[in-house]
């Protein structure tokens, strides 16, 4: 018989960086306790294993996650989750739709729909149990989601300030151009404000009007190359 839960949590943040967060399987499987992606398959499928500890009992489980629908227009997403138990005891299945819904121009609602089930050793433990570990497992993503976005949020000045304290020494006199083009605030050392993918994108279109095309070429190869340092999300650049 299949569980199902459902939170919903509100984010200081805008809806459009919420959902670039979203819909990065690595930041969104990161937040599942015990959860880990091993392998990308394509670009909506993922191999992974996650841990589930019960009272005294662990289960592991290796199998697929697969985001089987996203869509930008409702900013909603539905990922599927299928696995094994690595002892051959049993199997888990799991799927989470997630929607968001923007609150003013700053603040984004998150409602988490799960349904989950469990065959083997773990489910003949007692569904009430295994409802509460459900339900602690839902709440810890919760959190963890909220502490990885604002960790995510704060690496972008870095992500920036990789080609700003650069670009500042050439076209320093042209800093006040690039701050009203992007609406981003830079510093003489690079130092910005910058807190989304969309901050991100509108500093290097600032510098490809300022600085011309073969600037540009080189602000998005170290942009993208910082936002993968820092391991953070970045729309299509």
């Amino acid at each position: 018989m299949a569980e199902k839960l459902e939170q919903k949590f509100e984010l200081d943040a805008p809806i459009e960086v919420v959902w670039t967060f979203l819909t990065d399987p690595y930041q969104i499987v990161g937040c599942l306790p015990g959860a880990a992606i091993t392998k990308t398959v394509d670009a909506r499928t993922y191999e992974g294993a996650i841990t589930v500890k019960v009272g005294l009992i662990t289960a592991s489980y290796a199998g697929k996650v697969i985001f089987e629908r996203v869509d930008p227009a409702r900013h909603e997403t539905e990922i599927v989750g299928v696995g094994q138990d690595q002892k051959g005891k049993g199997s888990a299945e799991m799927k989470m739709v997630s929607r968001l819904r923007a609150v003013g121009d700053a603040k984004t609602e998150v409602l988490v729909n799960s349904e989950f089930q469990i065959t083997g050793i773990l489910a003949q433990i007692g569904r009430g149990i295994i409802e509460n570990v459900a339900d602690l497992m839902l709440r810890q993503f919760t959190a963890q989601f909220k502490v990885k976005l604002d960790l995510t949020r704060m690496k972008y000045s870095k992500v920036v300030k990789a080609h700003a304290e650069v670009f500042v020494k050439f076209y320093g006199q042209r800093l006040a151009e690039v701050q009203s083009l992007s609406g981003v605030k830079i510093s003489p050392d690079g130092t910005n404000n910058a807190s989304s993918p969309g901050d991100v994108g509108k500093y290097l279109e600032a510098v490809k009007q300022i600085a011309g095309e073969m600037v540009y070429n080189s602000a998005k190869i170290i942009l993208k190359g910082a936002a993968q340092k820092e391991n953070v999300p970045l729309t299509e650049l």
